[in-house]
């Protein structure tokens, strides 16, 4: 709401007008009240963003560079913030593919199967895995959360080394130090550091240009939140200065509404202020000096010059007097009050309720009037002032004193307006010179003679208290009263007068009694009649008294009404100036806090330039360490890998050479079953001689020509054995030699043991055949000499 668009010509003369134009009075302040309560809201926002944001740290590199860039907007950094978490994920999941090659390298190796799956502890019976190991790992859940996409997978690199040194620390530290899992433990663990030595710098390039870029993000939303904070600023200041003005146009406007103070109130203020104590006229005296520019509070005697102030200085401390006054009161009322009770109580103590209620009510009324006299000098009394006195009066106030019939002359139309009693304060307008006094005015009883002289019903002349809305309703219920039952009684009377003429002349003519005897019984007939309607008019007449009452108490408590709604505006215009006070120090305090905390914080730019400056000092120091001990690693590293080159070149000749000893022992065992299969021929061979070596007997039994044949077959018998022979230390030769190379094939490769002892097995079993069929030779050998000495 406008407070421009409040026009004192829409006013209407009355009591009607006086409340509509209440209400918008009224409903502008309260808008000029949620505004500056929006406005105190919004200066806490920014007093606490203010601290929040000086109590941040932060460089004077970072603040410098904070200084020279432009405050992007909060549209942009959202922007940049997308882009860069995108282009870190990108780099983040390059670092994830390398650190996966080297992953496989170290699951490839042939000590990683005991860490590929997850222990089975019911299976092996570790009943006290899990109290040894808080956190079990393997490679295949490492495996898995690297390939999760549902939001659970690793977010950074060192996640990852971080659990893959735990699968090797879980083994360290369950198994023994002489057990083979503890040392497959421990090599894969070098292993695995040599391989992360390699993938670490850029890592820590990574982490390092994360961190730049979270530092440069966090300027910009504080360079940018300090644009928004000195926006709200500069909105807040101009939001201010517009309802500074809006108050000081109601101001005015409710100025330009109020009625002139008549002599009378203004002698009474004058008597007011003479009587006032030091404090409180230095107070008055500020009032009068914040409208008038050319009274000075510094000079010994003043001057008060009253018809020469405006009305909004006079209306002013026309309040003030009346606050003040009143507190005085109240504050005698209640040690009178007090002192009554406590001489009540020990003579009387049927009275002790009574005085206890009087006393609450005292008690009540000091503390509303303590409360109204604090709001209206908060404005008042912001600095008050301390004068040397020169007279024997605190201040020479001049003006009424000397001429009281001086303002009649200046102003000859001032007894013509309202008093300042009647509500709301001088928005009631009256142009009748004359106003009634309503018949029921307050009775002079309820006025107490023992109240002091110069309180605020004295300031205005309690003959002259304005009862002009009553009067005016009261003379036009009268009126109409009196037009209603005008008619009525002139009628009675008429009829009377005529009834009595009547009378009359029937007392001087007899004769006529007969005729006119219709006549009169007609007229008292009609005056009965006529009689009856005046009773009947004359209670229509009180009935309306009763209501020409109602409607004066009505309007008594309108203007009561009216009195309380213009304390409450005149109450909240105060509280709204008082706010707007209060906002516009806090605001400036506000600003002369951030100027300190700026100053103090140049200073702790400088200091903490020049330990950055023994920062960088130290960081390039620490950074040639680095890079020497990065160029030791580096020859360490080309080292080991050309011992693992060699130790690869090593591993692929024993894997040649097994394949041709596989390739031999194949052929070694087709032999084998060559000659397994050379000696079954020899035993069905020998079975063949031993039947017929029976035969042989049997002839030789039976005679001697079957002798001679026999001879001539044992001959061909030997020389079959001599050539049986040869071909047995032949094969005995090669024998010995696949035995050699046998044993020798075990030596190399544990893992073919168990084929050699085999073959060794049937080694020996042909080895027993051999030396079973050389002893049936021999056998055989020593038959045929003793056949051939038998024989001779």
């Amino acid at each position: 709401m406008d407070v421009s668009n409040i026009d004192g010509n829409n006013v209407v003369a009355g009591k009607a007008g006086d409340a509509r134009e209440m209400d918008s009075f009224k409903l502008s302040v309260d808008e000029l009240l949620m505004k500056v309560d929006n406005l105190e809201q919004r200066v806490k926002d920014v007093e606490q963003t203010l601290n929040n944001t000086m109590s941040f740290p932060s460089t004077s590199a970072t603040k410098d560079k904070d200084k020279e860039r432009p405050a992007p907007s909060f549209k942009k950094l959202q922007q940049d913030a997308s882009r860069r978490e995108a282009a870190a994920a990108k780099r983040m999941q390059d670092l994830m593919r390398q650190f996966g090659s080297i992953l496989r390298q170290i699951t490839q190796h042939k000590c990683a199967w005991p860490f590929m799956q997850p222990v089975d502890v019911e299976g092996l019976g570790l009943d006290d895995y899990y109290e040894v190991i808080d956190r079990p790992m393997d490679f295949s859940t490492i495996k898995n959360q690297m390939e999760a996409k549902d939001g659970t997978g690793y977010r950074h690199v060192r996640d990852i080394c971080a659990d893959v040194r735990l699968i090797f620390q879980n083994a360290m530290n369950y198994n023994e130090e002489k057990s083979n899992v503890y040392k497959m433990a421990k090599t894969l663990l070098g292993k695995f550091e040599e391989k992360w030595l390699q993938l670490l710098p850029k890592v820590n390039e990574e982490e390092k240009r994360r961190e730049d870029e979270e530092a440069e993000a966090q300027s910009n939303m504080r360079l940018a939140q300090q644009a928004v904070h000195a926006k709200t600023a500069r909105d807040l200041s101009n939001e201010l200065y517009e309802v500074d003005s809006q108050l000081e146009e109601l101001r005015g406007i409710i100025v330009k509404k109020c009625r002139k103070l008549s002599v009378e109130e203004k002698r009474n203020i004058g008597i007011a202020l003479s009587k006032l104590a030091p404090e409180d006229l230095s107070k008055a005296l500020n009032i009068v000096a914040q409208d008038n520019s050319n009274f000075h509070l510094t000079d010994e005697d003043l001057d008060l010059d009253i018809d020469a102030q405006s009305e909004s200085t006079l209306w002013r401390l026309k309040f003030f007097l009346k606050d003040v006054l009143s507190t005085q009161d109240t504050g005698s009322r209640r040690a009178d009050d007090i002192n009554a009770n406590n001489k009540n109580a020990t003579t009387n103590p049927k009275n002790n309720a009574m005085s206890k209620r009087k006393k609450e009510i005292s008690d009540t009324v000091a503390k509303t009037a303590k409360k109204r006299l604090s709001m209206k000098l908060e404005r008042d009394v912001a600095s008050p002032v301390h004068i040397n006195v020169g007279s024997t009066t605190p201040r020479s106030i001049k003006g009424l004193m000397e001429d009281p019939n001086r303002n009649l002359k200046q102003n000859p139309d001032a007894n013509e307006l309202p008093e300042a009693d009647s509500l709301p304060d001088g928005f009631v307008e009256s142009s009748s010179p004359d106003q009634l006094v309503s018949e029921t005015a307050k009775p002079q009883e309820e006025e107490d003679p023992d109240e002091n002289d110069y309180k605020e019903e004295k300031l205005v002349d309690p003959s002259l208290r304005p009862r002009s809305v009553v009067a005016e309703e009261c003379q036009s219920s009268e009126k109409t009263n009196t037009e209603v039952l005008g008619p009525q009684v002139e009628d009675v009377k008429e009829i009377s007068s005529l009834g009595n003429t009547e009378n009359n002349k029937k007392a001087e003519a007899p004769e006529g009694k007969r005729k006119n005897a219709k006549r009169t019984f007609k007229t008292e007939k009609e005056f009965l009649e006529f009689t009856l309607k005046y009773q009947q008019v004359l209670a229509e007449r009180d009935s309306a008294i009763a209501v020409r009452d109602k409607l004066e108490s009505l309007c008594r408590e309108l203007q009561r009404q009216n009195k309380i709604l213009m304390d409450e505006c005149k109450r909240v215009s105060t509280e709204g100036q008082n706010l707007r006070l209060d906002l516009s120090n806090k605001f400036q305090d506000a600003i002369k806090e951030v100027s300190v905390k700026l100053d103090e914080q140049k200073d702790e730019c400088l200091s903490q330039l020049k330990e950055n400056e023994m920062l960088r000092h130290k960081l390039k120091e620490l950074a040639d360490q680095y890079a020497l001990s990065e160029q030791q690693h580096a020859q360490k590293l080309k080292q080991k890998n050309l011992e693992l080159q060699i130790a690869d070149l090593k591993l692929k000749q024993h894997e040649e050479k097994l394949i041709q000893e596989q390739s031999q022992m194949k052929l070694y065992a087709e032999q084998v079953s060559q000659l397994l299969a050379t000696e079954k021929n020899l035993r069905l061979q020998l079975t063949a001689d031993g039947e017929k070596f029976q035969q042989f007997q049997e002839a030789l039994l039976k005679s001697n020509e079957v002798f001679e044949t026999f001879k001539q077959e044992i001959e061909k018998m030997a020389k079959s054995l001599k050539e049986l022979k040869k071909e047995n230390t032949f094969l005995k030769g090669k024998c010995e030699k696949s035995d050699i190379s046998l044993i020798e094939l075990v030596e190399e490769r544990e893992h073919l043991k168990k084929q050699l002892e085999r073959t060794r097995n049937q080694k020996e079993k042909l080895e027993a055949l051999c030396r079973s069929l050389q002893a049936e030779r021999k056998a055989n050998s020593t038959a045929v000499s003793s056949t051939d000495t038998v024989a001779v």
